[in-house]
């Protein structure tokens, strides 16, 4: 007998109750003592519940740094969570991932006399609530992001009578952080005035007439139209010396052409970039005419030149007169640098034959001392790959007879080609 404990039912797989299993009469036991089957085996399955204790939990929204709930149903059997009713698809997880900030980024505002500023935050689109951040990772939170109006930083000018040799004042306050002027230390909008409110004029001014100038070239400056008082010494631009002039300069200025820097060749000058004005003719390393040249050429580079050692010609490859190449223009010159050679090759010479007579073994033929290569003919046209030689049973023919080049060429007598090379002489 083969005793099986009770397995309690899942919500998707069957149980049974505590059974024994004769492995001889297949049958299905109360006990151990059983002498005849006790079960039917649906008697003993018990059925899957099939998830019947489901719970739906609605769940959360996700935040920006806090993880939701998804909407599903949890089986309160099993413990499983599924996305409907129908537990046809299970959920691994029921966490909805929260969203992570969505920054947008706010520049620093510096606070003036009367207005505040804030400093640099981010803050979170997708928040309901405005929480201010101290950077884009969003990791600290701002109390506050306000930096406070600064406040007017006063001087107190009390006032001064004015003649014709000087203006006076009127009493004034001046904020040296927003170069404002006020008749009042309360400094509201209803006090602020401009500089030219706190003047007092002084008496009738003494004036004379000057013409306007205009500037002399390029260097020297003109002089503004002007009326100036004896006086005091002051300048103003009508006649009345209502409108002082502080300056009475007409800037002179170059008429300027921009030329790009070239570089020097090996025997032509190069330039730096440079200005040139048309007017007075100078040079100048700036566009605002300020930094002069003494001058703006570069000197010629030189050749920079390689040697070549004569190379004598072969019969088989081209040889070279002594010469110097420069590697900047590519030119070639000869010893004196002077003159460029246009062809620096000498040719391939003509092979040096020496004549070799047909023997007893041997055929008649060339060979160059030069480049040891052999030849069937005087003019050295046709190359032979090795020293001919004659099949024994012709040889005592061939001993026999005075040959010439021609005369053998003339004959009916096979040749048969050894392998007999001569070793060229290199």
């Amino acid at each position: 007998m083969i005793h099986e404990e009770a397995v309690d039912p899942t919500c998707t797989s069957k149980g049974h109750r505590e059974y024994w299993y004769c492995d001889r009469c297949h049958g299905y036991c109360q006990s151990e003592d059983s002498t005849a089957p006790t079960f039917e085996w649906d008697e003993i399955t018990i059925a899957a519940l099939a998830h019947n204790y489901l719970v739906r939990d609605p769940g959360f929204e996700p935040t920006c740094t806090e993880d939701g709930v998804l909407d599903h149903m949890h089986c309160n059997n099993c413990g499983k969570n599924f996305e409907d009713s129908s537990c046809s698809v299970e959920l691994e997880s029921i966490v909805d991932p929260a969203f992570g900030h969505s920054m947008e980024e706010h520049a620093a505002v510096e606070a003036t006399c009367t207005t505040a500023g804030n400093v640099q935050y981010w803050t979170c689109r997708r928040e309901a609530d405005t929480v201010y951040y101290a950077d884009a990772e969003g990791s600290k939170i701002l109390a506050d992001i306000v930096v406070a109006a600064a406040g007017h930083k006063l001087t107190h000018y009390a006032a001064a009578e004015g003649g014709c040799k000087g203006n006076g004042n009127i009493e004034y306050w001046y904020c040296s952080e927003c170069e404002l002027y006020f008749n009042d230390p309360a400094c509201g909008e209803e006090n602020e005035i401009a500089q030219a409110e706190t003047v007092v004029r002084g008496g009738k001014h003494t004036l004379v007439y000057h013409a306007e100038e205009a500037p002399k070239f390029c260097t020297e400056n003109g002089t503004k139209e002007h009326w100036y008082c004896s006086e005091c010494g002051l300048n103003f631009s009508d006649e009345n010396g209502e409108n002082e002039l502080t300056d009475l300069t007409i800037l002179a200025k170059h008429n300027l052409t921009h030329h790009e820097a070239a570089a020097a060749k090996c025997t032509e000058t190069g330039n730096v970039e440079y200005w040139s004005c048309s007017v007075c003719g100078k040079f100048f390393a700036d566009e605002q005419g300020k930094e002069p040249l003494e001058t703006v050429e570069t000197p010629a580079s030189g050749h920079k030149l390689t040697h070549h050692a004569e190379v004598d010609a072969t019969c088989e490859k081209a040889g070279n007169v002594e010469y110097w190449s420069c590697s900047e223009c590519g030119k070639n010159f000869d010893a004196s640098e002077a003159n460029e050679l246009v062809s620096v090759g000498t040719p391939i010479t003509e092979h040096t034959l020496v004549h070799h007579e047909a023997t007893e073994t041997t055929a008649e033929y060339w060979e160059c001392s030069e480049c040891g290569v052999l030849f069937a003919d005087a003019a050295g046209t046709a190359e032979l790959a090795e020293i001919p030689v004659v099949e024994e049973e012709h040889a005592a023919e061939i001993a026999g007879l005075s040959v010439g080049g021609a005369a053998v060429a003339g004959l009916g007598i096979g040749l048969a080609v050894a392998v007999k090379r001569k070793r060229r002489i290199l």
